[in-house]
């Protein structure tokens, strides 16, 4: 009986502990597959070159009043410039503006679920020669690209050749209108669990008041984000994967009087865009070793058999 009993508590111990052993393996190696099991490290990278192109990525702004009616280009304009300095020079050029449309300024499939809302009130920006809008910014030697938007009252004609209204008149309206600037700029989420692509775009918007009291100037940069993956079934390798994205916590302001000049005359505020020098965001998302998963199934396959065998020893010896 004894010789009976234990065989066939040793051949249901070893059914379960077969079980139990398979049923983990499973779960580890769905699991390192899956990529559920990840370790993502977050860094400043200071060793990287700022630059971006501004024509392949979203920006978009309005001029309107409270109620979102555009502002009459015969009281005030949006005068957008690029600027470039190298070295002790400094060169301006004057961007051109136009209605938004998404067959002709974003037609990358990316932005079919982003611009869900009618983008023809929205004006968009490119250069005079058809060339790409670039920020960048180098040490050695110095050189620096950024953008400054002005919203000056209008002066003279308009763009569309209208006459400006006469400027004591455009004060009378401005007295009684509040003015926004509405900004939509691409951004860059992060999805740490998407192995094809953490890095997902979308929009941020912003709307900031144009006073008639003081006037304003507004800094924003755009940050650079490196995405580094340590993938590969055996042998490792790094997959680097960079974006830029709006970064709003780098907003400043300044305030001066009404008698501060620009280089506009008669500007209310005024809008500055650059790329950030200081640092890029830099994240390192490195997934479970198979080393790791062997490692972690050889570790439980000793427990589960510690535990049957001591179940087994337990009841066998009751009947002895």
């Amino acid at each position: 009986d004894y010789k009976l009993y234990s065989n066939i508590f040793g051949f249901v111990g070893t059914i379960i502990a077969a079980l139990l052993l398979v049923s983990e393996a499973l779960y580890f190696l769905i699991n390192y597959f899956n990529g559920d099991q990840l370790t993502i490290i977050f860094s400043q990278e200071t060793n990287y070159s700022p630059y971006m192109n501004l024509t392949d990525k979203l920006f978009l702004y309005m001029l309107a009043t409270q109620d979102g009616t555009t502002v009459d280009p015969r009281i005030l304009q949006v005068i957008p410039t690029l600027w470039k300095i190298n070295g002790t020079n400094t060169s301006v050029e004057r961007l051109i503006s136009s209605s938004c449309s998404r067959e002709k300024n974003y037609p990358q499939e990316k932005y079919d679920k982003i611009l869900d809302f009618d983008i023809s009130k929205l004006t968009c920006l490119s250069k005079e020669n058809g060339d790409d809008i670039i920020f960048k910014y180098e040490f050695e030697p110095y050189l620096k690209q950024y953008m400054n938007i002005y919203v000056a009252k209008c002066q003279g004609y308009t763009l569309e050749g209208e006459e400006c209204f006469p400027l004591e008149e455009i004060d009378e309206k401005l007295a009684d209108m509040n003015i926004f600037l509405s900004l939509y700029t691409e951004t860059i989420g992060l999805d740490h669990h998407n192995n094809k692509n953490p890095l997902t775009s979308s929009y941020l918007s912003q709307t900031i008041a144009v006073s008639n009291d003081f006037k304003y100037s507004y800094f924003y940069d755009f940050r650079k984000i490196i995405y580094e993956t340590k993938e590969g079934f055996l042998f490792k390798k790094d997959k680097v994967m960079s974006d830029v994205s709006f970064d709003l916590s780098t907003r400043l302001q300044s305030i001066y009087a009404n008698t501060k000049e620009f280089l506009v005359p008669l500007s209310l505020s005024t809008f500055q865009f650059s790329i950030n020098q200081e640092y890029a965001d830099k994240y390192q998302r490195s997934y479970q070793s198979i080393e790791t998963v062997i490692a972690n199934i050889g570790g439980v396959c000793n427990l589960v058999i510690i535990i049957i065998k001591f179940i087994i020893k337990f009841l066998t010896d009751g009947f002895i």
